[in-house]
């Protein structure tokens, strides 16, 4: 808001200097502007009179007494006013420089909604705040100050504090529209009836930065689940990419479906998860998984080795292939029935799908559970 303000008061929103100090990175609260801008506003905003047609000026209290009774906030200040001395048919108009610095309070906001957008429902709420910021434009020299009035302060960390509200969020957004109601009645209840507005204002903005701090956090806590389901998936495809590449080299017998399909994709899917696939552990398990696929198919083809109970592999995997699988709790190699094709790898030749894995004993052999009463006495569905 500091910055909106400066900008607004000199009627110049570009040019070299603001194109250095953003090159530059300055801000107002690394280097204070302690120039007032009072002038400056008076001379870019001021509207020359015409001859001859000079009203009336309003007295200070009468020009206090209808900036507080504005109820528009969509007007700009100077207009609003204007409509309810035609009511009365008062023909006073407020002085030149105080005309002046009121078209520079509606400009103000309308450069603030533009270049820091907000959901329409708070930016109406804010704007209840142009006859608060009005007079104390017109009563206090500090104002013209960018970010040394605390009205300055107050309305930058509102504004921080509702950067990603939504008007769907219910409950969670509620606090942001009850912290904007609460300045708005302090603000006007310190100018009608006198108050500290640096201590109004330091509440607020005190309130704020908790709320902010609030939502970084969960932010932080959003971006990291959804960062772990996305490396969840990825796993999944990466794992399956190695082990389907294996399994064109080598065909599995249809017994070892199961086992490549539940606990070998699920290990794949840990190592890479663990480790990731430049490192030398997923380099091992893919190696562990062409020897073990090397081993199975020249001594076990496809219809040889028994179909209904689980069986000690021993006699059939290298001893780092036993070790790997052991290191993974993979004690007995089981042969499912609940096997379906999945997107992730499916076609005539054999892929890894995942498949339920059941629970085995603690012994590194066949478990004591026939296959019979794994699947209802259904024999193994070869891979397709």
């Amino acid at each position: 808001m500091a910055s909106v303000f400066a900008r607004g008061a000199v009627g110049r929103f570009t040019g070299h200097d603001c194109r250095e100090a953003s090159q530059l990175k300055l801000s107002e609260n690394k280097i204070p502007l302690q120039v007032s801008l009072q002038k400056a506003v008076t001379r870019s905003f001021a509207v020359p009179e015409p001859p001859g047609q000079s009203a009336p000026a309003l007295e200070w209290d009468e020009l206090l007494g209808y900036l507080r009774a504005i109820d528009d906030f969509n007007l700009p200040p100077l207009d609003a006013l204007l409509a309810q001395t035609d009511v009365v048919g008062d023909p006073a108009m407020p002085k030149p420089a105080e005309c002046a610095v009121l078209r520079w309070i509606e400009r103000v906001f309308q450069e603030w909604e533009q270049s820091f957008p907000l959901e329409w429902e708070l930016t109406h709420k804010l704007r209840a705040f142009k006859p608060a910021v009005a007079m104390a434009s017109l009563s206090e020299e500090t104002f013209f100050r960018p970010g040394q009035h605390p009205l300055h302060q107050m309305l930058d960390a509102i504004h921080s504090a509702a950067i990603g509200w939504q008007g769907d969020l219910g409950r969670i957004g509620q606090p942001v529209t009850n912290l904007i109601d609460k300045a708005i009645a302090d603000v006007r209840g310190c100018l009608d009836q006198g108050g500290d507005m640096a201590a109004i204002a330091s509440q607020i903005v005190a309130e704020a930065q908790r709320m902010r701090a609030r939502a970084e956090k969960l932010t932080e806590r959003t971006i990291a689940a959804e960062h772990g389901r996305l490396r969840a998936a990825m796993a999944k495809t990466i794992a399956a990419d190695l082990i389907n590449g294996q399994l064109l080299k080598y065909t599995a017998p249809s017994e070892l479906n199961a086992f490549i399909r539940g606990p070998w994709y699920d290990s794949a899917q840990l190592t890479y998860l663990k480790f990731g696939d430049q490192s030398q552990q997923w380099r091992d398990f893919e190696a562990t998984t062409g020897q073990l696929l090397l081993a199975m198919h020249p001594l076990a083809p496809p219809g040889t080795m028994p179909a209904r109970n689980g069986f000690d592999w021993h006699a059939f995997c290298p001893q780092n292939c036993v070790d790997y699988c052991s290191a993974f709790s993979m004690r007995t190699i089981y042969c499912s029935a609940k096997w379906q094709p999945t997107s992730t790898c499916c076609s005539a030749s054999p892929r890894i799908v995942p498949g339920t894995f059941p629970p085995t004993d603690s012994r590194l052999g066949p478990a004591r559970r026939s296959h019979s009463q794994n699947d209802s006495g259904r024999r193994s569905r070869p891979m397709v």
